[in-house]
């Protein structure tokens, strides 16, 4: 939120919107601001995020990091050597994911998996891509049974992508989940019974136009 001050910061906030803190304070002089935060399921007294580095436009660095909510400690998880953004945590605890992009293009983002543990000398390890190299996959989050990944890609070479489930395996082809041609599918999340993938649905590439939130069963 910026309720604070102009920049992005990060807060916390009961359920019913009462009694709001914020976490991090950013430094004028750095440029430093701090969004897409997400709680460890396991341990909500941490949470990673991304840190950027600039103003928070095309040439800022986007780094993963994580927050101990009880200190305000910030530890960066990467080196801002690669464009790297949008964090999920696994519900289990043990691994993170997020999307990184090598070449500082605006497609070519590949979904990074790797194992976390806070309390190890080295946080992350086993870092690895999931996807295939021929995509462009975004806006990816984990499935409920810690196995699989949902994503918004163009795996099958179409113009517009779609929800895809990929496997941690990153030889095995994912599976398509939705086939528009028109729209483009992205933002899935799965439903803790597994039955429903919910997800945003974006008609064209005018920017103006708005999106709509659709469902899906997973058997269908």
């Amino acid at each position: 939120s910026d309720r604070g001050e102009e920049a992005d910061e990060i807060w916390i906030v009961n359920d019913d919107g009462s009694h709001p803190r914020q976490l991090t304070f950013h430094s004028e002089e750095n440029e430093v601001y701090f969004i897409e935060p997400v709680f460890n399921p396991q341990d909500t007294n941490w949470i990673v995020f991304e840190y950027v580095k600039g103003e928070n436009d095309a040439n800022a660095t986007h780094k993963i990091a994580l927050l101990l909510v009880e200190s305000g400690e910030i530890i960066l998880l990467t080196d801002g050597s690669f464009d790297d953004r949008l964090p999920s945590w696994r519900a289990d605890g043990e691994k993170i994911l997020f999307q990184r992009n090598e070449y500082g293009e605006d497609e070519g983002w590949e979904i990074y998996v790797a194992d976390i543990d806070v309390d190890a000398e080295e946080i992350l390890s086993n870092l690895y891509s999931i996807s295939n190299g021929i995509s462009d996959d975004t806006d990816a989050s984990w499935s409920y049974d810690n196995e699989h990944i949902l994503t918004s890609s163009n795996y099958d070479h179409i113009e517009t992508p779609n929800i895809y489930r990929f496997t941690l395996n990153e030889r095995e082809a994912p599976e398509r989940i939705t086939f528009s041609e028109i729209n483009e599918d992205g933002a899935a999340s799965q439903s803790p019974d597994e039955e429903w993938i919910a997800f945003e649905s974006h008609y064209g590439e005018d920017e103006d136009e708005p999106s709509e939130i659709w469902l899906i069963r997973m058997d269908e």
